[in-house]
Formats: structure tokens, sequence, C-alpha cells
């Protein structure tokens, strides 16, 4: 599923719950590794400010809800507008889990001017 684990992405994940599917996401917002989904993430440094985000304590917050509903589901950070990456993130998956039953493009950038 593209577009990260927010928004319209985690909206549709949460929509699937019944089905149990094997959900995989990907998205630009790199993870911080051991971002506890239920606390603040606290004030980073400057140096560490492009490492920790509010976004990525969202994504790690639907990661936590959807296992929690007995989902499994996993985040890749990759750029879907990078064919490479894509196909790399791909190859990974479809190793991992075998046949991939769908896809779910989320992912999108608003250019209205707001």
């Amino acid at each position: 599923m593209s577009g990260g684990a927010t928004g319209i992405s985690a909206h549709l994940a949460r929509c699937l719950v019944p089905f149990m599917p094997r959900l995989v996401f990907l998205g630009r917002t790199p993870l911080v590794p051991g971002i506890h989904p239920a606390k603040p993430l606290p004030e980073p440094s400057p140096s560490e400010a492009f490492r920790s985000s509010p976004r990525a304590s969202e994504i790690a917050r639907t990661l936590a809800e959807l296992r929690s509903s007995g989902i499994d589901a996993t985040y890749h950070t990759c750029d879907v507008t990078d064919p490479e990456a894509v196909r790399a993130i791909m190859g990974e998956v479809a190793s991992r889990y075998g046949k991939i039953d769908g896809i779910i493009h989320g992912a999108g950038v608003l250019r209205d001017g707001r």
C-alpha cells in the first residue's frame, strides 16, 4: 500500500481489518528504530531533527494499532516515484511473502497552492 501508513492509506487499512490481510506500506518518511507508538516523541536536537517527525510517530501508531488487531503490518521507506526503489522493495516483499494479491495506491501530493 503506497502512501505510508497515514491519512487515506491508514483509513483504508483499518477498513480491511475484518479481512485479516497482510499489509506492507511504502512511504517516504523514514522511521526511527525504537519509536514507541503510545509516547510522544521527545524534542529532538537540531542534529536529530531530520531523523524523527510527528509523521513517523503517526506511522508507528498506525502499525501498532493494526498489529493489535491481529494484522501483520510492515513499513518500508520507499519513494514510489522511483521505479528502481519500488522494484527493489517489491522483490523483497515477494521473496519474503510469496504471492502479492493486491496493490493499493494511496500516495499523493496535494498541489493546489495551499
